[in-house]
């Protein structure tokens, strides 16, 4: 609804307009900024898309003492006072997915050519073998979360495309490809040192839409709690599993910050409740998602720094 009010209100008169009621007493105007500081809606409000920041009855120095209070004095207040607790993405935040699961695949396939030889000549290949698990989670989408269920019921209709039902042999591949998912991690150079400083002074975990188990990613002992979407029945960003995040930590809300690679699962997720959302963009990346992060970095060395 975009914002009605026009024109020069009486001073000290409320006026109506983008359901807020706005005063033209200076004294007021910059009083409120920091009574609105600590709510969670002050954030939606200042960033209000019909009023574009501000509300056409508040004078300009309104909004650029609110927008600098938000950016400035609020964000370093809430960061260094705070925080308790903090939650990480796994796949392309503490490893990569990308290249640990195409490596699994292509020994998966040699796997399968060493126990089956004449599929040698199907011309299955590790994309094929990609586009058809993401074409049966997309099916599977809302029934079955557990994501080695997924992969399991993908191998199976991998070898029905090649004429080669085998329930069983399905079963053994699934196997020998987890093995290697997990075992084969490699983590980002940056991950153990940022852990081991962060460490020290906060609770850590793990909240992920993945199955990467930190005890057999190369992380044993390193969290706190561990949060999969598969155990709660809801993926980032949904409230649901954020609010069971901070259950787990011993935390409120705001005194989590959730750090991950996605805009859409986890920075719109940690927005969502209020926590403090930190975008890992390692590739440098433009956000032209229209979802703004508390912070960026680009490696996980940095965030500590955001935090004293």
């Amino acid at each position: 609804m975009p914002c009605n009010c026009s024109g020069k209100p009486p001073r000290k008169t409320p006026q109506e307009g983008c359901g807020e009621k706005h005063y033209r007493a200076w004294p007021f105007n910059l009083i409120r900024p920091i009574i609105l500081l600590r709510s969670r809606g002050y954030r939606n409000w200042i960033n209000d898309e019909c009023c574009r920041g501000r509300p056409a009855c508040l004078p300009r120095a309104y909004t650029r003492f609110a927008l600098w209070l938000k950016k400035g004095c609020c964000g370093g207040a809430k960061m260094t006072r705070r925080i308790k607790a903090i939650s990480f993405d796994g796949d392309m935040t503490l490893w990569d997915f990308n290249k640990v699961m195409r490596h699994s695949l292509s020994l998966t396939l040699g796997e399968l050519h060493r126990k089956v030889p004449g599929i040698s000549d199907s011309g299955l290949t590790v994309d094929r073998m990609i586009e058809i698990r993401n074409t049966v989670a997309k099916a599977l989408k809302g029934k079955v979360l557990n994501l080695e269920e997924i992969r399991f019921h993908a191998f199976k209709q991998t070898l029905v495309s090649v004429d080669w039902p085998d329930d069983a042999l399905a079963a053994e591949l699934n196997a020998f490809y987890l093995k290697h998912r997990f075992e084969d991690i490699e983590l980002y150079p940056d991950v153990i040192p940022a852990l081991d400083l962060l460490g020290r002074d906060f609770t850590l975990g793990l909240l992920s839409n993945g199955n990467g188990y930190p005890d057999q990613c190369g992380l044993p002992g390193r969290f706190r709690f561990v949060v999969f979407s598969q155990d709660i029945g809801v993926e980032k960003p949904g409230e649901e599993i954020f609010l069971a995040t901070c259950k787990l930590a011993g935390c409120d809300p705001d005194e989590l910050m959730h750090i991950g690679d996605s805009l859409e699962s986890d920075v719109a997720g940690a927005n969502g409740i209020g926590a403090v959302s930190v975008w890992l963009n390692r590739d440098g990346k433009i956000n032209d998602s229209g979802i703004d992060p508390d912070h960026e970095v680009s490696l996980l060395t940095e965030v500590p720094s955001l935090l004293h």
